[in-house]
Formats: structure tokens, sequence, C-alpha cells
């Protein structure tokens, strides 16, 4: 799973995030229930701890805003301003949140200048933020409504703009002969159309070099429509779970079976083509054979522990494969309830739910000791997509965690983006899914500052070259 929406703790301190813990109450809310009301006082703060709310206003009817995930702030701009509550907010499902008194952090903010400081940048750099995604959204429309000026490819040396031109006459073509063909597309029309699709993702990727200014926001104006036609490319930006990288999600990229008719369908195609999405099925299996590795060489009870579990596909693949999967102890861990009753749900169908045991945490809480897990110590902790969501600061705190529940001799293996990733153009101009893409150098500096104290012992690549999995053993 992804942590997308982190930002808040990630520019903290662990003793201002300490702080904030141990100064909050911890609040379940019911699916439907409503947070705070429009018009309404506050004297309160809430940290989305886990699950998910959608924000709305009255406008003679109920108009959604948006949506907000794990890690993000309600209440904050009331607080700043000290006027009443500018929007609602209504639980999706039953959630949980760290309720802060704004009195209690007037008095905190007043006695600790160095907290003052981080905590107010961290909020005006989270407002920053929004108010940049709002005014990008802007540029868009008026990008896809303006008349395109004679040097609108000038500076775009990777010829991002002109690629996108061959993309849509391509698709023009597809539907004009899906059109006269009783709404099929032919299969020369679709390869014609994904091979331009890959194009434009290596030309706005890392080797197409940077996208001049402007080049970002046309790439999204011309592109995102199209993508948004897509099922899979739909919910890469939605974000129906808070976060791009969901369990189903997930799910979708493993079955890779594009969906919906037509050009459509082709265009899921493509999005399932992505880089990125190659990536991540390589990635489960490479965990696959690592966990499979571990587990046959070891004489007796093997216990690996997913962090940011998703729908652990990966384990289910050991499972299936394992001999004397008996010995095999799996813990499950996630923030996301859907994602664990989905996990509970498979391995009761498999009949391996003896073998699987879930754990909804919070992962910062479990960082910074807030929550405790009854963990034996583990041979085997893994991350499959989680490390690339997080600060470096964040993620050496969790790696501490990491390296806590391990046995001596127990090893970590870390998912993460590289650099090179060809998709990164579109998933930060286009699908909002910005990652910290870390290189193998990067990767043992994480590793050196925590608690294992050492570089890593080993770094291995899916066969896109997208992404590595960094190997670390306790000592």
């Amino acid at each position: 799973m992804s942590y997308g929406a982190l930002d808040i703790f990630q520019r903290l301190r662990q003793e201002d995030v300490h702080w904030i813990l141990a100064s909050s109450e911890l609040k379940t809310i019911s699916v439907g229930s409503v947070l705070v009301r429009e018009d309404d006082p506050s004297d309160r703060i809430f940290f989305i701890a886990d699950g998910l709310f959608e924000v709305y206003v009255f406008a003679g009817h109920r108009i959604k805003v948006g949506q907000l995930g794990p890690g993000e702030v309600i209440g904050e701009i009331s607080w700043l301003d000290r006027k009443s509550v500018s929007a609602s907010v209504q639980a999706l499902e039953t959630s949980a949140v760290l309720v802060l008194s704004t009195t209690l952090l007037e008095r905190k903010l007043t006695e600790d200048a160095g907290f003052a400081t981080r905590f107010l940048r961290a909020l005006a750099t989270l407002i920053a933020e929004r108010l940049r995604r709002t005014t990008s959204e802007v540029r868009r429309s008026e990008w896809a409504a303006a008349p395109r000026p004679a040097g609108a490819t000038a500076g775009d040396s990777a010829g991002v703009l002109q690629r996108i031109a061959e993309l849509k006459a391509l698709i023009a073509a597809a539907e004009k002969s899906a059109g006269e063909s009783g709404g099929k597309i032919a299969d020369e029309h679709a390869a014609k159309v994904r091979k331009a699709f890959d194009t434009l993702e290596l030309a706005s990727g890392p080797k197409g070099g940077e996208m001049v200014s402007g080049v970002g926001d046309a790439l999204k104006a011309e592109l995102l429509p199209l993508v948004q036609l897509s099922e899979t490319g739909a919910r890469y930006y939605s974000k129906p779970r808070g976060y791009a990288g969901d369990y189903q999600t997930l799910e979708m990229i493993y079955r890779n079976t594009p969906a919906r008719t037509g050009v459509a369908q082709v265009l899921d195609a493509c999005m399932l083509n992505l880089a990125a999405a190659k990536a991540i099925r390589n990635r489960r299996h490479l965990l696959a054979a690592e966990i499979l590795s571990s587990f046959m060489a070891a004489s007796k009870e093997f216990h690996v522990a997913s962090l940011g579990c998703g729908p652990v596909a990966e384990i289910f693949d050991v499972l299936d494969r394992a001999d004397d999967r008996g010995r095999l102890q799996v813990s499950c861990i996630d923030i996301d309830r859907e994602a664990l009753t989905y996990v509970e749900a498979r391995a009761r169908e498999q009949g391996v739910a003896d073998r699987i045991r879930t754990f909804h945490a919070n992962l910062i809480y479990l960082a910074t000791g807030k929550q405790e897990l009854d963990l034996a110590p583990q041979d085997l902790i893994y991350s499959a997509g989680l490390i690339d969501s997080f600060s470096d600061d964040l993620a050496v705190t969790l790696i501490d965690w990491m390296h806590d529940k391990l046995r001596p001799g127990g090893r970590v293996l870390i998912a993460n983006v590289h650099p090179r990733n060809p998709s990164r153009g579109l998933m930060d101009h286009v699908l909002d899914w910005r990652l910290t893409h870390r290189d193998e150098a990067q990767m043992s500096a994480l590793f050196q500052k925590s608690r294992f104290a050492q570089p890593c012992s080993r770094v291995v690549f899916e066969q896109e070259g997208a992404m590595l999995l960094a190997e670390c053993r306790k000592t």
C-alpha cells in the first residue's frame, strides 16, 4: 500500500509526532457519521489515522468537494483564520481520527518555539500544496480550452506535445475505423495506439529530460481526459481509497485484463502496460521467489511479516507452491481495514486461514511506539510498496521498527521505485501519483542511518529496472 497523505508527519521531527500522539484522543468514527459540519465553530484539529472521509458543501444541494484519507488534517483552516468550519466531513467507512484540542496546541506553540516553527511550516506547506493542485487544475482547464500558439512546442526537447498530438490522431483514426466496423477496434489500430502511448511514456519520463515549464500542465490537460476513459487509469487518478496503490488497484494490475470496450479498452491496456504497472507485477514474483527461497532453506517454523500488506498476492503465491506450508506463519499488517478483510476472505477461500494473521495498525503509531503488535521474532519482514511514500526520516523510523521485530540473522526486504522509472513523468504530471524515487546508494543510506547501521547487503531489480528490492540482515 502507499501512504500518499502522511505529509504532516513527514515534515515533523519524531519528538513532535510523539507529542501530537500523546496529546490527542483517538476516536473511532462510524460509517456515515459527520465529523465536522459546515458553518459550525470548531476548537479541535483532526488527524485522520485510518479510513476514508468525504468533504462536501451545500449550495442548494450537496456538492462533493473532495475525499480525505490517512494522514490528512481537518480543521486547520478554521483554527488559523478563527472562523467557522467551511465544509462538512463525513465518514465513508469506519475510520479513526486523532483529536487535538486547539487550546492545548496553542499552549504548546507558545512554550516550544522549535515545535511551533516546524508545525506551522508543515501546515503551511500542506496548504500550499493543496493550492498548487487547484491552480494546476485551472491551468489544465485553460490549456484544454485555449487555441494552440504557433510556438507551442518551443523548448519541448523531448517532443512531448508532438507525441500527444500523434497519439490523439491515432485514437481518432481508431474510433473512426470502429464506427465503420460495428464498434470493434481493429488489432492494427489498437497496436498503433499502444505503441504511441509507450513512446509518449518514454518521452515524458526521466530519459526524456526535464519537462520545461508548461509542458507538464499541457501533458495533464491533453492526456488526463484519455486516461480517465480507462478503468485502471481513472482509479490511479481518483484514488478512491485515498492513495494510488490500494489493494483493489493492485489486484487490477495483477489481473492485467483491460476493461470496458472500444478505445477505452485500448487505453486501459496502455495503463496496465505502464512500466510502473509491469514493475508492480514483476515485484510480486520477485518477492514470492525471495520468500519461498528463505522458507525452503529454513528447517523450523518460519515467520514472515508484510508491512502495508495490501492484497499480499505474493504470499498466496508462496502458499500455493510451498511444501510443508504448516511451518509458515504470516503476519499481514495494514492501515486499510478493507484490505485486511479481503486478505482474510481469500485465506478462508483457499483453506490457508490458519497460516495468516491480520493486524490493523497505523504504521506511524508502530514506528513511534504508540501501538504494539503481538508478533513473534520474525525471520523476514518486507514492504512491497510503502517506503517510497515516506520521507527519509520516517522511513528510517519504520526501518528501526522492522529491525527490532527481526530475530538475529533475520532480514528485511524493501521495494522502492528507482529514479529511472520510465513512468515517472506520467505519474507526477498526469496521475498525481508522486513517490520518493531512490537509487541503490540512497537505500543504503537509509539502512546506515537506522539501527541496522550498515548498507544494503544486496540490491536486486525487477525486469523493467523501474523498481529495486533492497535487503539488509540483522546481525
